[in-house]
């Protein structure tokens, strides 16, 4: 059922997921590199899970998402600043002390920012409702398979990154398509009890992993650990929500 085949990388034209492939891979190693970024991590996806969690109309979330925004981009405009200053000017010199502590100033700035509009946006719903966030995510079927989706998505990445194989979105350990389609059918499976729907779901999904592997994209083994990540990750989060 299965076949792998190698692509050829070399001399082809460069196309719109090669530009994304290499943001990508600029945000992944910034992250790997600088401390800074993976504190913003951490915080981003806190935020985005309390924000789904309380419900927040889609003013706020537009204002917490450009928020998020600003501090990503001043953060990583920081970290591409200091290395090209460090690779013309190794050795320490005032002005290359200025524009450092300049570009640095701009994050703080910014995270000074985002953490006065979080309050803002926040605190109100924090007062009223604090149990209601881990009984809307329990309740909401919708919701918390988005959030699972962006977790799932995020450590296909992180492992990908972590094995140094393929691109962000093409090729590599594990494979992304397997992972978020085998995690959509879990999520079927946990919320259906209707046989047939549950097995269309299991048949696309393989026929998504197949795909993948037919087109040489992926090894029988990257389809496999993707598969099974996303269905595993999906399920065992959707079964400790149930028994919580």
């Amino acid at each position: 059922m299965f076949g792998h085949k190698k692509i050829n990388h070399k001399n082809r034209k460069h196309t719109i997921l090669d530009s994304f492939n290499y943001a990508i891979e600029g945000i992944i190693n910034a992250i790997i590199t600088e401390r800074h970024m993976k504190i913003h991590v951490v915080v981003t996806i806190f935020v985005v899970l309390i924000s789904l969690f309380l419900r927040l109309d889609i003013i706020s979330l537009a204002i917490l998402g450009i928020t998020i925004g600003i501090v990503w981009i001043t953060e990583l405009l920081n970290t591409a600043i200091e290395g090209f200053v460090d690779l013309i000017e190794p050795e320490y010199h005032p002005k290359v002390k200025f524009i450092k502590d300049v570009a640095s100033g701009a994050v703080f700035v910014s995270a000074v920012l985002a953490m006065f509009i979080g309050y803002l946006i926040f605190i109100d719903h924090l007062r009223k409702s604090s149990m209601q966030l881990f009984n809307f995510l329990k309740s909401s079927y919708a919701h918390t398979i988005a959030v699972i989706f962006v977790i799932v998505a995020v450590l296909v990445i992180a492992l990908k990154s972590y094995y140094k194989s393929g691109s962000p979105l093409e090729g590599g350990k594990p494979s992304g398509h397997s992972a978020l389609a085998f995690s959509a059918w879990a999520a079927i499976l946990f919320i259906s009890n209707n046989i047939i729907i549950v097995a269309l779901s299991f048949f696309i999904a393989v026929l998504v992993a197949q795909s993948r592997v037919k087109n040489g994209i992926h090894s029988f083994a990257e389809v496999f650990f993707g598969a099974a990540l996303g269905g595993s990750v999906t399920y065992l989060i959707l079964l400790l929500l149930k028994l919580l």
